[in-house]
């Protein structure tokens, strides 16, 4: 078996599992997969939700409730409830009123990798060190 190469070792070196912010703008829903599970939290109101998305649409989808803390408390009067999330206002959302949309910050949990050196470093000549 062949050792890492200087690039792998820099690359993977710390592979870990972490949430990445996918709702950076309005193409959200190019990152968003029917049946896979993401993290919502509300800063105004402190909730944080963990949700299935159980269908998509051209301009939504429907996101499930599968866990819910409000202020590092749990609540369940809305578990299994199912609420829509536009991709068009893709940082807000109508969660707890119809008429009021909300700050969100939508997370998926997946492999991040963290170099243990800058990767400017891999473009330079070993001999420029």
């Amino acid at each position: 078996m062949q050792s890492p190469t200087r690039t792998q070792t820099a690359l993977f070196a710390n592979e870990k599992n972490g949430l990445v912010k996918i709702n950076n703008d309005s193409t959200v829903e190019a990152r968003l997969r029917a049946g896979n599970n993401y993290y919502m939290y509300l800063p105004k109101t402190d909730e944080l939700l963990y949700l299935n998305c159980t269908f998509i649409a051209i301009r939504g989808a429907d996101m499930k409730v599968l866990k819910h803390t409000k202020g590092g408390s749990v609540v369940t009067n809305d578990l299994n409830c199912t609420f829509g999330y536009h991709f068009a206002n893709y940082d807000t959302v109508n969660f707890a009123s119809f008429s009021y949309r909300e700050p969100c910050e939508l997370y998926v949990q997946q492999k991040v990798y963290i170099p243990e050196e800058p990767l400017e470093s891999l473009f330079l000549d070993d001999a420029s060190k």
